[in-house]
């Protein structure tokens, strides 16, 4: 391969890892203040039993919002644009032998045994290497498809549509055990396209200090008897730009 065509697939690869890094980051950040709030419930005796309606409502946001998050990430068939770990890897595909080196260099067991089932295969020798790394991403593409399947099904079923007549047993350990593996595969992904380790959980912690809201008192009786819930909220001054709808909390 031409260093010119190395260089333009590796400058696209870089922009759509780019974006799938921001969202990470931002679903990762959604999980850390939902423990947050979690944990706080369990430790005060006085939320904890029963589980009241802003727990169970807190829940609930949390559970779609990173559902949708994670179908969007790890879905079997995204669109040409689409912000999506499984469209970044069948782009690399075609070009996987890119990443060779890299591969060789960080993930060498993984790489010098997949080199060894292509040889024994008897494949053309001049291609071992991309036949190889198509084979280590294409593992990477597999894992992530399966880990997610029960998130994406909640996410379609209860989430994007809604679906009474389909069972849906997705539980917040499927949840988490498909964030972490979109997070290890994000992570792996750009110390192989920038050479350069990250630590997705660190990146995302917000500022110090954030949990202290909860140490204020949120409310007096009298703000309670307003009929809060049914109130419109107030406009921003007519000069400012309306506040549009986001996907995240960044």
């Amino acid at each position: 391969m031409s260093q010119n065509r190395t260089d333009r697939v590796q400058m696209q690869w870089a922009q759509v890892l780019r974006d799938i890094h921001e969202q990470v980051n931002a679903l990762l950040l959604n999980r850390h203040i939902f423990r947050t709030v979690q944990e706080i419930f369990r430790h005060n005796r006085h939320l904890k039993y029963p589980p009241g309606l802003f727990s169970r409502w807190t829940q609930t946001v949390y559970g779609v919002a990173n559902a949708i998050a994670v179908r969007r990430l790890a879905g079997q068939s995204p669109g040409k644009n689409d912000v999506s770990l499984i469209r970044l890897l069948d782009l690399m595909i075609p070009d996987a032998d890119v990443l060779w080196k890299l591969f060789e260099r960080h993930y060498r067991t993984e790489s010098i045994a997949a080199l060894a089932k292509v040889k024994a295969s008897s494949f053309d020798e001049r291609h071992s290497h991309l036949a190889a790394c198509k084979r280590l991403i294409g593992e990477d593409r597999k894992r992530l498809l399966k880990v997610a399947e029960k998130a994406v099904h909640f996410a379609d079923k209860r989430a994007a549509h809604m679906n009474p007549t389909v069972k849906v047993r997705t539980t917040f350990g499927d949840l988490d055990e498909s964030i972490e593996t979109v997070k290890t595969i994000t992570e792996k992904y750009l110390l192989l396209v920038h050479d350069e380790k990250h630590n997705l959980c660190e990146e995302m912690r917000p500022q110090s200090g954030w949990e202290k809201l909860f140490l204020e008192p949120w409310a007096t009786q009298a703000i309670l008897d307003l009929p809060l819930g049914d109130m419109t909220p107030p406009r921003e001054p007519a000069r400012a730009r309306p506040k549009r709808l986001s996907s995240s909390f960044t």
